[in-house]
């Protein structure tokens, strides 16, 4: 936590090994920083033992709750306490020359009896201030490490690269400046010095991390490395942006630590470090609330930068201390000269204007402009625009609510969440939600029509939750309910206060399942995204799965009381999985090998083949191994080619996927995914395959609109408007239909030469999708063939509002007018203008 490394991921977001590694780290180098004369063979020993431990422990440790923590922690702490320790058993002996032979040690002089002896035990004076010293640097070390963290993959191996390469230049340090430093002389005045040196080097840091924070600055420096962004995440890209922002922080704190020779020197300083870790919340702590106009508002807020200047001058009263109470201190000529150094530097610190500046994924080929921007101890949270119109916000560059193409899977989601309640009597009061997470117009609105009464809020950054509700919902009301800190929400839960506490996803995040338990009464369903490993999670016996378009994949896992079984003839009910068995631990230094787009398909891979190895020999085995084959089959592809160009769709798996789809009564899952396969084929036009392997489906589970409105597209595409006719009157017979399929059949009855009926469903595309200037032109065009005078009135319109619009210009005259063109030729999705 010292080295200004957000450690949180590392313990509930991964499997402990970064933070098992930073623990042998600090023990080895807390080996060569006590070995004073200690042996060669007992240095070499000491490293190799922690460097066993570190492998040992990243392989059979995965800590997850606070007791695993505390364990590590006191097993480093012993280890440098034992070590430190082991310099006092070698007292110093007779220096040896080039030969290897004992050097004859010079007679020295006796020391006058008036001078204190040097070598003593620090006072309690002198502790104080390394206390104080070590303090102040690790603030300003937490302000670079998490500006730092800003550029990273976000993933725990990313923070372990950026903990390792610290930890390197400070070893380097502390062989590189040994000299400097000593136990006699104005030497001994290194020690404080070289912390306060350690918290200024942040400054340069800073700059670093400014220049790094631009699309531009960012390139330039990766391409001297032959390098570019493309690579975030990898093992390459976090050495190239460490380095430069780590290495003279880490050179010149590595020198401070080798000074600290005696164990309670070192015991100082850490214990400051822990303070100065404790104090970074509370110093980027926000306060929120209503302005001058009455507005919510940031009232007061701090930024990382800041606690670069702050930690210098807290290191520099730190060493001020440390120096005075020292020997002679202040009245040494070398002791004045480093105080009078330090003061300086601190105060130059304190008074210099920290400009602020974030990196908001300068990766991109575009990044985004957010709209709020506020830093709270919790990382960096924004509200960013998104295509589609929708506002997304995200924390530390990890996106809390969905964008325009992930909100069908979230709405999905949280149907499906809502099906698990148990069932209620008719006299129940409405349902008490816990949403953990970010609540959006979009959720409000959908857990609304599910049912909910109350929908309370809560999360690691709900103490500005209010203001971005605000942002998001606009004048809008929000739903009834409040927003709760974490440890309120714990205690209504445990409370029974609440029906259904539901937890939705974060991409590439895996959260710690620890606190998952739920009251008798209440309803927990918590969602993983594949993308965050979940196939390595301990996840109970059964999960609950979902995809949308079988681009994403998520599992849900459930506590508590939840509805039964469907039974008795009621498809596309819900239904939990074998969970199967936790694969092994991705190699750390494998996923450094990967970019985010091959991470996130390994991991998907990942899910499928566990999901898949516990669904053998059940009803569900033969779509599970589908999926397994379907995602083993995904390879790299062009960001430019269309979504259903991006899939792999082997021919097994249109079979297997067909057949499971046709067998017995479909799941929710099974619905959703021959839903997704669908629109894939409908995508790639292989209009053979949808007429083979959904026809069956179709028609053994009618009606299934989405399939019917497939095979629909099928008739189009072989030139069988009449099929797609009878098919589809036969489907809105039924159901109420969509915009899209009242196109079609619009479409079809004019291939067809059924003009009237054409206009007819045209009508009730535009009352279903509302101001879609596609439908619209359609109508306007078919009214004019049919004679309808309304219909030169709309194409004038149309042509006023786009009039490059070429296609419209025959239609102003008196005919003939060009015929309804052959085949399908209609946009996806029809929704209204969005």
């Amino acid at each position: 936590m010292a080295a200004g490394i957000a450690y949180r991921g590392l313990l509930f977001e991964g499997d402990g090994r970064g933070f098992v590694l930073t623990v042998a780290g600090i023990a080895a180098l807390s080996t060569l920083v006590h070995r004073r004369r200690a042996p060669l063979w007992l240095v070499a020993a000491g490293g190799l033992g922690a460097g066993l431990l570190a492998w040992v422990l990243c392989r059979t440790a995965q800590p997850e709750g606070h007791s695993e923590i505390v364990l590590f922690t006191l097993t480093a702490l012993a280890t440098m306490t034992a070590t430190g320790r082991l310099g006092f058993l070698f007292p110093d002996g007779p220096a040896e020359d080039a030969t290897g032979e004992e050097a004859e040690e010079p007679e020295r002089p006796e020391e006058p009896p008036e001078e204190p002896d040097e070598l003593a035990m620090p006072v309690r004076g002198e502790l104080t201030g390394l206390a104080v010293a070590g303090c102040g640097a690790t603030l300003a070390l937490n302000g670079v490490g998490r500006l730092l963290r800003l550029l990273g993959g976000g993933q725990p191996t990313d923070d372990v690269v950026f903990a390792l390469v610290l930890a390197v230049f400070a070893t380097l340090g502390a062989g590189a400046f040994s000299g400097f430093f000593g136990e006699r002389g104005a030497r001994r005045f290194g020690r404080p010095l070289g912390l306060v040196a350690s918290a200024c080097a942040g400054l340069a840091s800073l700059r670093a991390l400014q220049n790094l924070s631009g699309p531009r600055g960012l390139d330039q420096f990766l391409g001297t490395f032959d390098l570019d962004s493309s690579l975030n995440g990898t093992l390459a890209y976090d050495l190239a942006i460490a380095g430069p922002v780590l290495a003279g922080t880490g050179l010149l704190l590595g020198a401070a630590l080798k000074a600290c020779r005696q164990p309670v020197q070192l015991a100082a300083v850490a214990l400051g470090a822990a303070v100065g870790t404790i104090l970074v919340p509370r110093l980027l702590a926000v306060s929120i609330g209503a302005d001058e106009s009455g507005e919510l508002t940031v009232l007061a807020s701090s930024y990382s930068g800041r606690l670069v200047g702050q930690g210098t001058a807290l290191a520099a009263l730190g060493a001020v201390l440390a120096i005075a109470a020292s020997g002679r201190g202040l009245r040494h000529l070398g002791g004045a000269t480093a105080a009078c150094v330090a003061v300086i530097a601190g105060a130059l610190a304190w008074a210099r204007p920290v400009e602020e500046t974030h990196a908001v994924s300068p990766w991109l080929k575009r990044p985004p402009s957010p709209e709020l921007v506020v830093e709270i101890p919790e990382g960096l949270l924004t509200i960013e625009p998104s295509e589609g119109g929708i506002d997304v916000v995200t924390l530390d560059r990890k996106a809390l609510t969905p964008t325009f193409d992930e909100a069908r899977a979230d709405r999905l989601q949280l149907e499906q969440a809502w099906a698990m309640l148990a069932e209620r009597p008719a006299d129940a009061p409405a349902p008490r939600v816990l949403l953990v997470g970010q609540l959006t117009p979009e959720r409000a609105w959908t857990l609304a029509d599910l049912g909910a009464g109350t929908i309370d809020r809560t999360g690691a950054w709900h103490a500005v939750m209010p203001l971005v509700e605000r942002h998001l919902f606009g004048d809008e009301p929000t739903p009834a309910g409040r927003v709760l800190s974490t440890a309120a929400a714990r205690s209504r839960i445990a409370e029974s206060q609440y029906d259904l506490v539901l937890v939705p996803p974060i991409p590439s995040t895996s959260p710690s399942m620890r606190n998952l338990a739920s009251p008798e009464k209440t309803t927990v369903v918590l969602w993983l995204d594949a993308r965050g490993w979940v196939a390595q999670r301990e996840l109970g016996p059964a999960v609950l799965p979902c995809t949308v378009d079988l681009l994403d994949y998520a599992v849900a896992v459930v506590h508590g009381p939840r509805s039964a079984p469907a039974v008795g003839g009621r498809p596309f009910q819900p239904r939990l999985v074998d969970s199967g068995e936790p694969l092994p631990q991705p190699d750390p230094l494998d996923l450094l090998g990967m970019r985010v787009a091959e991470r996130e398909r390994d991991a998907r891979r990942a899910l499928a083949r566990r999901l898949g190895g516990g669904a053998e020999g059940s009803s569900g085995a033969l779509l599970m191994n589908a999926l397994a084959i379907y995602f083993d089959a995904q390879e790299a592809s062009s960001q430019f080619e269309r979504r259903a160009q991006r899939v792999e769709l082997p021919e097994e798996v249109i079979a297997r996927i067909g057949v499971a789809a046709t067998r017995g009564i479909p799941d929710a899952f099974t619905h959703q995914v021959a839903e997704a396969m669908a629109a894939i084929l409908r995508g790639k036009r292989w209009v053979d395959r949808i007429t083979e392997h959904l026809e069956a489906p179709a028609a053994e589970h009618f009606p299934w609109p989405a399939l019917e409105e497939a095979l629909a597209y099928a008739d189009l595409e072989l030139l069988e408007p009449e099929l797609c006719v009878e098919r589809l009157t036969r489907l809105l017979g039924e159901v109420e239909g969509t915009a899209e399929q009242w196109v079609l059949l619009a479409d079809a009855r004019a291939q067809a030469g059924m003009g009237s009926e054409s206009i007819e469903a045209w009508w009730k595309a535009l009352e279903l999708a509302g101001d879609s200037r596609w439908i619209r032109r359609g109508l306007a065009m078919q009214l004019a063939r049919n004679g309808e005078a309304e219909g030169a009135d709309m194409i004038r319109d149309l042509l006023l509002e786009d009039p490059d619009d070429e296609a419209l210009r025959p239609f102003l005259g008196t005919g003939p007018f060009p015929a309804v063109e052959r085949g399908v030729h209609l946009p996806a999705p029809v929704h209204g203008g969005h």
